[in-house]
């Protein structure tokens, strides 16, 4: 009976995990956006974004052939990417504390 009962606790455990890990997979894009509001100058890495959404790609069946689609070469692509620079605007409320540099100095 014992054993039954933690073979049970094992398998609820590991359903939990796996279903948390469904659900950050599945609402990455909201969750992106709730910590870029949260912290406005925090920087989220595109990588683990990228990994997350081609293990899901991994994950889902495919039920319908999809159609080609055309690859970009690489140095094509690389080269989009450096044309286009990259501004992050920082937002600041009224009344919000900001710190100085005199802040972080010893």
């Amino acid at each position: 009976m014992k054993l039954a009962e933690n073979i049970i606790k094992i398998g609820l455990a590991i359903a939990a995990v796996a279903g948390i890990a469904y659900l950050v997979v599945k609402y990455m894009d909201a969750i992106k956006a709730w910590l870029e509001k949260l912290c406005p100058a925090c920087e989220i890495e595109e990588e683990a974004i990228e990994e997350a959404a081609a293990e899901e790609i991994a994950a889902e069946p495919a039920a319908e052939e999809a159609p080609a689609v055309e690859e970009v070469p690489a140095a094509e692509e690389t080269a989009a990417v450096e044309e286009t620079p990259v501004v992050e605007e920082v937002v600041v409320e009224d009344g919000t504390p900001v710190a100085e540099e005199a802040d972080f100095e010893a």
